[in-house]
């Protein structure tokens, strides 16, 4: 499940079958066979999750508001708060290029100035978001969550 929507991203689903036993079942071990198909189930799931896919982020880019390169500081903020809907932990994604909503992949230039920002301190109209991943010293101007 993805931590904000909640939409599955992905499900594998399968069935072992024993036969049945009038013996107590607890300390009952898989059959070698059923041990077989469940390693391959496992090695099948985890080449699923190895597959890339689509970063979805939404909702519009805000412009971000203050200047962190001549303020010293890893942090950036946006005139978004909780009554926006922003909450502690949010993370946004923050460019030193415009974002385009109509591109469906990034370009390379974007995907070099790109950072990603965690919000620490919050209040009605504004968020502050601590750089956690990427470079610092870019000027970074939208964050868009995701």
């Amino acid at each position: 499940f993805s931590r904000d929507s909640r939409a599955e991203l992905i499900t594998h689903l399968f069935a072992l079958t024993e036969p049945a036993s009038s013996h107590d079942l607890y300390n009952r071990r898989l059959s070698n066979r059923n041990v077989e198909e469940l390693n391959h189930r496992i090695s099948h799931f985890v080449d699923q999750l190895d597959q890339p896919t689509d970063c979805e982020f939404g909702g519009p880019a805000f412009p971000i508001q203050s200047d962190h390169i001549s303020l010293g500081t890893q942090t950036v903020k946006i005139n978004r708060g909780s009554v926006a809907g922003v909450r502690m932990g949010d993370r946004f994604i923050l460019s030193a290029k415009p974002l385009n909503p109509r591109e469906t992949t990034l370009s390379p230039e974007v995907i070099d100035s790109i950072a990603i920002g965690e919000v620490s301190n919050i209040n009605f109209y504004s968020a502050t978001l601590e750089i956690v991943a990427g470079q610092t010293h870019k000027p970074y101007l939208v964050a868009k969550p995701f």
